[in-house]
């Protein structure tokens, strides 16, 4: 069994020798003026993504909708608590931020969740298209669907900074009373 085994993986000499000549091939460009232009494009070299990439994303993308939907959580419990009895005027204010708050937690777990469904139906463009033609709209997707969570995440930074702001009116209105 094991003489069956090694005759049917070992490589010979001239294999190897083949398989290195068709790997350099690929990384530095065809030398066979056979070989169509359009072919080499979509060759080893030029291909610019997987179709598994943008799936592969999806899990950093579904911590951040976590995160995000338990701040939307925590902040709207917050508010109703703010809201349940009479408010100062203080209070109004600090209530009023804090809506404008989960406002933003929303636009942006909503453009996470459009991210996901972009990294996703890229993933299948790509493996359903591969390399023929149409190629480009797996990498437009994906691009649309990075740029969405760049989007979301510039929200989220912008909704750490009003939190710190809140947080600071709270702490002066404390020490003034």
């Amino acid at each position: 069994m094991e003489l069956i085994f090694r005759s049917h993986f070992e490589l010979k000499k001239p294999d190897v020798a083949r398989l290195y000549a068709l790997f350099e091939e690929q990384i530095n460009g065809s030398k066979d003026p056979e070989i169509h232009e359009k072919e080499r494009y979509f060759g080893l070299k030029n291909r610019i993504m997987e179709w598994y990439i943008p799936i592969t994303i999806l899990p950093g993308v579904g911590m951040l909708i976590m995160s995000t939907t338990g701040q939307m959580m925590s902040l709207s419990n917050e508010i109703e608590s703010l809201l349940s009895k009479k408010c100062s005027p203080f209070q109004h204010k600090i209530s009023h931020k804090k809506i404008a708050q989960l406002s933003r937690l929303t636009k942006a777990a909503t453009l996470l969740y459009l991210s996901s469904a972009c990294f996703v139906l890229s993933g299948i463009l790509g493996a359903l298209l591969g390399t023929e033609m149409h190629n480009s709209i797996p990498n437009l997707v994906l691009v649309l669907g990075v740029t969405l969570v760049l989007i979301a995440l510039t929200i989220l930074i912008n909704y750490g900074f009003h939190t710190i702001t809140i947080r600071k009116l709270q702490h002066q209105h404390n020490e003034q009373a």
